[in-house]
Parts: structure tokens; C-alpha cells; sequence
């Protein structure tokens, strides 16, 4: 895994807003993201893929249907539509207000050729596509310029860099409030939180999982957890308290997921662009 310091910024601009049904079309390929996570030192070696979900043990999401109370209604579905027509989805979650956190492959797919056309932000979307602080669209969104820069064709170049940072067309997080940022608390084990819309439960719900950041597991640059998830749940906050971001989940396994930490770098890029 490649050293991490302060990146430089791609980005791209444009006054796209707009209302929109939001949809779960297929995910990014999870026998890529398992390949990337295979090569991280002390990593699944051995891993094999495990198919479209990744739970460990029982699964223990529970569904939020009324995410209208705080934390959860800053978290949202992020939507981008691709120059091939193609719409994907991902999770964001809110942690300024304007500013929405999500990983960087939910915005710009090397296959497609960067950036997508537009992008919305429905917060708070639950149970039978309710949005109830409607769909921002976006002013900017921001990738490292290492997520550009360091493709080799696989993911596995890209992991350390992959954050991302949707800046919408209005300050939506006045309204429904937003999480603040840190680093992994220093006394570990720590309970964790990940909440997203993944692509094994229903199309538009939002759900929450639980479980602990263990300091083995707290690597340079990234955070590997067991919190389960799935496909669509790219780009979800790994939350150490509530509304507080500590690492972004950005990979599944059958082993562990990966979730790029928030570490002091991270940060220093994150301030740069916060609205």
C-alpha cells in the first residue's frame, strides 16, 4: 500500500440540480474490490469472493424506516449519471453543510472516463422512496488527484486514495444538520456504527449495522471492519460515536471490508474543501 500525503484535488464543476426517483442499479464488480483488499499486507491472502453480500456471521443490520431524526437523516443516497447513460448509486453522508463525504469511485469511474454528468443527494431517503428533505444536486465534487493518477487497471491501485467529496447546490445540512469528522478514537477496541443503502435489501432503505474497531485492524490510511454490508453501501461513514465520521467504507470481502481512515492527511484534504 502506497504512502499517503496531502493530495492534490481533481475536480469537477456545474450548476446541475434537480428532482429525481432514485433507483439501485447494479454495484461496482465485488470480485474487484475483493482482489484490491487481497493484496493489503496482512490482508486475505486466502480470501475468496463471497458473492454479492458481505455479512459476518448472522446479519444484524436492522432497517431504519424513519430516518428523520438525527444522525441518521444526514446520511443519503448519492446518485451520478454517466456519460453512457448508466446511473449508478452509492452512500454519502453529510459533514458540513454543503458538503457531502462518499468514497471517490462512487464519483469518478476510470472506465467511464471520470467524472459522471451530474450527481444528487436525497438524505434521509427510507422505506418506499421517501425523501423527506428532498434531492440536492451538486456544485462540485472532488477525488484525489492519486485516484486519477495511479489507475494500473486495477482497484487495487486506487484503494488508498479513494475518498470522495460532493459539494451540493444548497446547504441541505442546515436543515437536517451534519456529522463532524476525526480520526479512530485512541482507545481501542471501539464500537462502530456503518449506515447505508445496500444492494441485497430493498431499492431506496436505508440500514444500520454495528461492530468494533479493533487496533489490529487500524492500518496506515485504512480501517478494516466487520461491520457487514454490501454493494451500495460504498462511500457510508464508519461512524465511532453518533455524527462522528472516523473512516469511509470502500470495499467488501468475504474476510473484512475496508473503510479509507480519516486520518490527519484526510483531514487537511477534507478542510481544503468544506462548505
Amino acid at each position: 500500500m502506497r504512502a499517503l500525503s496531502t493530495p492534490a484535488i481533481a475536480r469537477v464543476t456545474d450548476a446541475a440540480s434537480g428532482e429525481a426517483t432514485i433507483p439501485i442499479p447494479p454495484s461496482r464488480s465485488a470480485a474487484a474490490l475483493l482482489a484490491a483488499i487481497a493484496t493489503l499486507p496482512g490482508g486475505a491472502s486466502s480470501a475468496t469472493e463471497g458473492g454479492a453480500r458481505t455479512v459476518f456471521g448472522g446479519d444484524d443490520r436492522v432497517e431504519i424506516a424513519d430516518a428523520t431524526g438525527f444522525p441518521m437523516r444526514a446520511v443519503g443516497l448519492v446518485q451520478g449519471d454517466w456519460p453512457g447513460g448508466e446511473t449508478g448509486t452509492c452512500t454519502g453522508t453529510l459533514i458540513g453543510p454543503r458538503t457531502v463525504l462518499t468514497a471517490a469511485h462512487c464519483l469518478y469511474d476510470h472506465a467511464q472516463g471520470g467524472f459522471a454528468d451530474a450527481y444528487r443527494f436525497a438524505p434521509a431517503l427510507s422505506s418506499g422512496g421517501e425523501a423527506p428533505f428532498g434531492v440536492a444536486g451538486f456544485a462540485a465534487a472532488h477525488v484525489p488527484q492519486g485516484f486519477v493518477d495511479a489507475f494500473d487497471g486495477s482497484y487495487a491501485s486506487l484503494l488508498a486514495y479513494d475518498i470522495g467529496l460532493l459539494i451540493l447546490d444548497r446547504p441541505i445540512g442546515d436543515e437536517v444538520g451534519h456529522f463532524g469528522f476525526a480520526d479512530v478514537p485512541e482507545r481501542l477496541p471501539a464500537q462502530a456504527e456503518l449506515a447505508g443503502y445496500p444492494a441485497d435489501k430493498a431499492s431506496g432503505t436505508l440500514w444500520s449495522g454495528a461492530c468494533t474497531i479493533e487496533r489490529g485492524r487500524v492500518r496506515d490510511g485504512l480501517v478494516l471492519h466487520l461491520c457487514d454490508t454490501a454493494p451500495g453501501a460504498s462511500g457510508a461513514a464508519l461512524s465511532a460515536g453518533p455524527g462522528m465520521a472516523v473512516a469511509v467504507n470502500v470495499a467488501e470481502s468475504a474476510v473484512f471490508n475496508a473503510a479509507v481512515r480519516l486520518d490527519a492527511r484526510w483531514r487537511a484534504w477534507i478542510e481544503q474543501h468544506w462548505q
